[in-house]
């Protein structure tokens, strides 16, 4: 079973990706847990130096706290490589068994899979396999995108929930879409694809949407 310390470590890296960290609600909505709850497991990180703020700032990593989660990601992605190329799972059970299936401690094992995958670079949803970073200088936010630009979706948050919602959507890796305009009353994104498909996003999945604005 993995630790609630792990848990944690994966959320704050994958909630703060090309942000400067993540607020405690938001980290509590990763999470399922409660913000109380929240704040005072990232307080122990805190006095562990894994962490920088907490309480009433961003939670973001520390130094020491991203070397141990570039590890921790590094054999989750691996791991869904392994399933999403080797077995007949659903994406949304890919990203789950995974996170279960990653819980080793042994570097040989971690070598060989590495090897036998080919040192694969991106998993399915465009995330970096071999040196997960929480920041990537190519990359935007969707929800920070103008609108009128054209974008590439290059990459998205690889969670049970967002893996779902985008083949709901029939959305790809390296597609095109203009950001045609926000609608502040619902908080909404349209999109529209090469296609002329329109797309609705929420602000809310927009944050966790990641993208290449097309010069």
């Amino acid at each position: 079973m993995r630790s609630i310390e792990d848990n944690y470590l994966r959320a704050i890296f994958e909630g703060s990706y090309l942000k400067k960290g993540i607020s405690n609600k938001q980290l509590s909505e990763l999470l399922k847990v409660t913000p109380a709850s929240t704040t005072e497991f990232t307080q122990k990180l805190h006095k562990q130096g894994l962490v920088d703020g907490g309480k009433y700032k961003k939670v973001s990593l520390s130094e020491k706290g991203q070397q141990k989660a570039q590890k921790i990601m590094h054999k989750f992605r691996l791991c869904e490589v392994l399933l999403e190329k080797c077995f007949n799972l659903s994406l949304a059970e890919v990203v789950q068994q995974a996170w279960l299936l990653a819980d080793f401690s042994s570097e040989t094992l971690l070598h060989e899979l590495n090897e036998k995958l080919g040192r694969p670079k991106k998993t399915f949803f465009g995330a970096e396999v071999q040196e997960p970073k929480v920041f990537n200088s190519d990359l935007e936010m969707l929800s920070s995108v103008k609108t009128g630009n054209v974008v590439i979706l290059r990459e998205y948050l690889g969670s049970k929930n967002m893996v779902i919602y985008f083949s709901e959507l029939a959305l790809n890796l390296n597609e095109e879409l203009k950001v045609e305009k926000y609608d502040h009353d619902f908080n909404l994104f349209v999109l529209t694809t090469f296609n002329s498909k329109k797309i609705m996003v929420s602000k809310e999945v927009a944050d966790f949407i990641y993208v290449e604005i097309k010069k």
